[in-house]
């Protein structure tokens, strides 16, 4: 029997509708399910009857990967997830259950076996042969699931709630994302908060956790669903360091977010370092230890005339998150290890003050947060404050970005007219006691709004703002700009800016500094960026911005654009030099910018690259190491594109190889690689033309016909690199530089596995 399963991936492009009839069979599926999810039984049904349309081509649903089986992630909401799951011969899932969901299964293709464990230990084993399905399964129990034939497999795996990852305490196996859908929510809000609910975790940023927390803390915020929401959120090193910094002397608190509701602060503790014993005036505390090991003491809330009583001492490893406010008790939390640590806090809602306690004592004292937090919550000012909010500003400035008339004049005046409600001070004007703070108002992709607040005698690092234009007005205190010369860095210009007044510079603008020269007033300015500029500063002297999530968090790109979501992600990703993000948001991103009409911007898909920072954590979900061959992992699919992640022990290499009628992105996320580009002349590569050095986070891309070779050439090192191929690589020719012989190798993954096609990259046929 030859399976319509397995039939050649050219057969694709002979059915030009194929994404559309694919599109609207899986639907159909879906649509069936939803209707009937609380009725077990006649989903039971539906999946028993339902069959692939014999005129459907279902290639591109059908990812097989030769180190492990793939979960091809097909439909998600709220209520369930559809996945396809392939099976190549001698593949098995880890052990393990489905949580609270329930389970369809059916088999589409060769046969599957499930074994049943408990405690650890296998007790039944059954067969599953094609078309039998599994039927509804309220709680699977611990299993695995394996295919022990020596053909391939397929399965269709309906879970309610909805299930993603698969995993035991050891392996976990990732979702592949199938982009050929269209997207099943409408909002990207709807789609994390879904994953968060139903997956062990969810790699983000911080801006994305702040649109969350809008959300979810409120008046009366859910406790339990809160917790879980910062357990599951991973955020990347890379981004929480930009915000820490450090104090012998006590441990730090640095403002990342803020809204009515709520407050969001990386705290920094050194070995040592310990709060004192204290309350919450009434707001509720979630705590997440992000990196070292932090110790907490709980107390009894005493009484009037009493000391505090201890009643439990807890040790919080990373990844833990926990919960107080004053029903629970008051606390003591600190650094008792020789590490530093660093842990996320979110208030709700803010504070100003609390009650500090001290051991075997009924004293207890009324603090400022002002003087915890290291922040002034009011500026120094000696003027009254009138007219507009930063509503009204923002919405003016959308205005006048929509019509068209971006001139120096007219924006000038806009900010000219603005003067600060003395009602949003306390909301706004956030101060730190280590650097000047960078709260973010607003952001599309017309301009960025940014209000700086500078305590006494701070300054920003010397910076340029690459090609944006920048108007600035201060509002409170002065601030002087000082000019440097680009070759000779000396001072060439200094200009002191005073209140009300607002100047502009276009994007020619050379390196410079702006600072707070007072040692005793405070400055507040207002800073407008066209195009939008976010990130101040390079290498270490980077300024992150603060999340101000009544307006940062909400900008709205100009009609018209493919969704408010997908603009957005489009819209970090060009005017942000380092955007922390998820192969998910990648390969929405990159199914924009490939199904766009006009040809595809190599440059700007090199771009994308660049800025995009994943989280280690991610991406090791999907590494896979052969002691012989280095492997290639599928991440994500569409019918424009594949994302695959490069896995490459010590000194193995690729052949000679060109990527057919594909182009090609590289990213290197760990280790170093060797390019080795080669010209062809009669079909052997005769001339090793350059040697490239591919370090972790340089992007590259290889245009149409680059024949190469790309190596670990470190003999202590492992490397990981992610590829971006497009249109999805059919076939590639690999070139044997002894004999001059050119094979195609129709499945791209099988390519790495040939040995016949090798040579030295130092000694390259002549």
């Amino acid at each position: 029997r030859v399976s319509k399963f397995h039939k050649r991936k050219e057969d694709m492009s002979c059915c030009p509708n194929a994404k559309q009839k694919i599109s609207a069979e899986v639907n159909r599926l879906i649509d069936k399910c939803s209707e009937s999810l609380n009725d077990k039984d006649a989903v039971t049904n539906i999946l028993r009857e339902w069959t692939f349309n014999e005129q459907v081509r279902w290639d591109k649903y059908l990812q097989f990967s030769k180190t492990r089986y793939t979960r091809n992630l097909i439909s998600l909401n709220e209520k369930y997830s559809l996945l396809i799951l392939c099976w190549e011969p001698g593949q098995e899932s880890p052990i393990h259950d489905h949580g609270d969901s329930a389970t369809w299964v059916k088999i589409l293709d060769g046969e599957l076996e499930n074994v049943e464990y408990r405690k650890k230990k296998p007790v039944s084993k059954k067969t599953f042969p094609i078309n039998s399905a599994n039927l509804f399964v309220e709680h699977f129990g611990t299993h695995k699931l394996a295919n022990m034939t020596n053909k391939r497999a397929i399965s269709l795996h309906l879970y309610s709630p909805p299930y993603l990852e698969c995993s035991d305490d050891e392996v976990l196996n990732p979702v592949v994302y199938c982009n050929l859908l269209q997207e099943q929510t409408a909002q990207q809000e709807v789609q994390i908060k879904t994953e968060l609910q139903y997956t062990n975790r969810i790699f983000s940023n911080f801006q994305d956790l702040t649109e969350l927390l809008l959300n979810e803390v409120g008046a009366k915020p859910d406790i339990e669903h809160v917790t879980q929401l910062l357990e599951s959120f991973e955020l990347n090193p890379k981004e929480w360091n930009q915000y820490m910094k450090w104090d012998k002397g006590h441990y730090t608190r640095n403002l990342v977010a803020y809204d009515e509701h709520f407050t969001l602060l990386l705290l920094g503790w050194g070995p040592g370092q310990i709060s004192p014993i204290h309350d919450h005036a009434g707001s509720g505390c979630w705590v997440k230890v992000l990196e070292g090991e932090l110790t907490e003491i709980l107390y009894h809330t005493p009484g009037e005339g009493e000391a505090p009583k201890e009643k439990s001492k807890t040790i919080l490893l990373p990844g833990y998150v926990t919960y107080i406010d004053d029903s629970i008790g008051i606390h003591t939390m600190g650094n008792t290890s020789t590490k530093p640590c660093i842990t996320l806090h979110c208030y709700a809602p803010p504070y100003q003050q609390c009650n500090k306690f001290f051991t075997n004592s009924v004293q207890r004292e009324r603090v400022s947060m002002a003087v915890v937090n290291q922040m002034q919550l009011t500026p120094s000012s000696d003027s009254p404050i009138l007219l507009n909010s930063v509503q009204s500003l923002v919405d003016a400035l959308t205005v006048q970005f929509s019509t068209g008339d971006q001139s120096t004049a007219s924006l000038k005046q806009i900010m000219s007219s603005f003067e600060f409600n003395p009602t949003e001070w306390r909301q706004y004007a956030h101060f730190d006691k280590h650097r000047y703070t960078r709260n973010l108002l607003a952001y599309n992709d017309n301009f960025s709004l940014i209000m700086c607040c500078w305590n006494t005698n701070q300054g920003s690092p010397i910076h340029t703002h690459d090609t944006s234009a920048t108007w600035v007005k201060v509002l409170d205190g002065e601030l002087t700009i000082t000019e440097y010369d680009k070759l000779t860095g000396e001072a060439t210009k200094e200009e002191i800016c005073l209140p009300g007044n607002v100047s502009y510079s276009d994007a020619t603008l050379p390196p410079h500094k702006t600072e707070n020269c007072s040692s005793e007033k405070t400055a507040i300015s207002l800073h407008l960026y066209s195009p939008p500029y976010i990130r101040c500063g390079g290498g270490t002297s980077v300024i992150p911005v603060v999340y101000c999530s009544s307006f940062g968090c909400k900008s709205v790109p100009p009609s018209p654009v493919p969704s408010p979501s997908i603009a957005k992600r489009e819209m970090r990703a060009k005017f942000e030099k380092m955007v922390f993000s998820n192969f998910k948001t990648l390969s929405e991103t990159l199914k924009s910018e490939f199904a766009k009409k006009e040809c595809c911007n190599a440059k700007q898909i090199q771009e994308i690259m660049q800025a995009i920072q994943f989280n280690p954590k991610e991406w090791q979900q999907y590494t896979y190491f052969d002691a012989m061959h280095y492997t290639k992992n599928l991440v994500a699919y569409d019918e424009n594109f594949t994302l695959v992640l490069n896995c490459w022990n010590v000194g193995q290499d690729s052949p000679i190889h060109d990527h057919g009628g594909s182009k090609s992105w590289m990213k290197v996320l760990e280790g170093e690689l060797e390019e080795y580009r080669y010209s062809v002349v009669e079909g052997k590569p005769c001339l090793l033309q350059k040697k490239i050095t591919h370090r972790p986070d340089s992007a590259s891309y290889h245009e149409l016909g680059v024949v190469h070779k790309v190596a670990n050439v470190k003999k202590d090192k492992r490397a990981v690199s992610v590829h971006i191929y497009s249109p999805p690589t059919e076939f590639s020719n690999c070139f044997n530089p002894e004999t001059g012989k050119i094979s195609t190798s129709h499945s791209f993954e099988a390519m790495y596995s040939d040995q016949h096609n090798r040579s030295t990259p130092d000694s390259p046929v002549q």
